[in-house]
């Protein structure tokens, strides 16, 4: 599929990545052992790093004219959306879901992993999932869950984490002052 324009590549000094940079293709194992090559990706990397890795001398658009042009979503867009996404499905799972349906979010947390279009990101996940396994009890314990996943990403990006014990008056139910009424 031919992009709208063009997209120049800064040369590599390495000959086998052929113009890409590794934090954008996502290029490396899956979880079977082969090599994956994938092609440069705009969620593989926040805006400002593929602008970098592309070399286009337009100027950069801020994130409020992205989101206004509909472009592709960046790993910064993605994440975000992602997990407002998942802390909204978390918060209206089931307080007493079946064993049918745990068994189905168990998968669903796996398959992102496999997924996920963010290489790195998936490759993090999939890391997390063999030590911190999805609470998917109740819609207060997966709620839960996710958010202490989330502060792990955040601790790893250096952001700010999130009082857990406000998950479900953020993703559910509203602000006790009433903002959000």
């Amino acid at each position: 599929m031919a992009m709208p324009f063009d997209v120049p590549r800064k040369p590599s000094k390495d000959p086998n990545k052929n113009g890409t940079d590794s934090r954008a293709t996502g290029n490396g194992q899956d979880s079977a052992g082969h090599k994956r090559v994938m092609p440069h990706c705009k969620a593989c990397t926040d805006f400002k790093t593929w602008m970098e890795l592309t070399a286009n001398p337009r100027r950069e658009m801020s994130r409020k004219e992205r989101e206004e042009k509909q472009c592709p979503l960046d790993s910064s867009l993605l994440g975000n959306n992602t997990w407002s996404f998942l802390h909204t499905m978390a918060a209206y799972y089931p307080a007493k879901p079946s064993a049918e349906q745990q068994y189905k979010m168990v998968k669903f947390i796996e398959l992102l992993s496999d997924f996920y279009p963010c290489h790195k990101c998936a490759a993090h996940l999939r890391e997390d999932l063999k030590t911190f396994k999805p609470d998917t009890k109740s819609n207060e314990a997966l709620s839960q869950w996710f958010c202490q996943l989330h502060n792990k990403v955040n601790v790893r990006l250096g952001k700010a984490e999130f009082d857990c014990s406000k998950v479900l008056e953020r993703w559910r139910d509203g602000w006790e002052d009433g903002t959000c009424d």
